[in-house]
């Protein structure tokens, strides 16, 4: 299904296909699912996006898509959250040690 990119340029059928895995999730074949994945993390626009998930027919199958594969943060976020907390809070002990007392 490499003509799914045809999305963007309207083609009714890569839409039809979208939307008919939208709202089969999360009953999908592992190669429907990877499908799903590639569009929406690389071809899908922010439009596109945006008219799946208004239609009523679909947001079931939309909202469960989102939260197990969009609004989760993965453990590679949290790990780098925490080096980010770990330096910043090394940049400021290392500037309230060099401050004159």
């Amino acid at each position: 299904m490499n003509d799914i990119n045809a999305l963007h340029s309207g083609d009714a059928a890569a839409r039809s296909r979208i939307e008919a895995l939208i709202a089969a999730y999360p009953d999908l074949a592992e190669d429907d699912m990877r499908l799903l994945l590639r569009w929406y993390r690389r071809e899908a626009s922010s439009y596109d996006v945006a008219m799946l998930s208004a239609r009523d027919d679909l947001r079931p199958g939309y909202e469960r898509f989102y939260a197990d594969h969009v609004a989760r943060i993965s453990p590679l976020n949290y790990a780098l959250f925490a080096l980010l907390l770990l330096l910043c809070g090394g940049v400021i002990y290392a500037v309230l040690n060099h401050l004159p007392h």
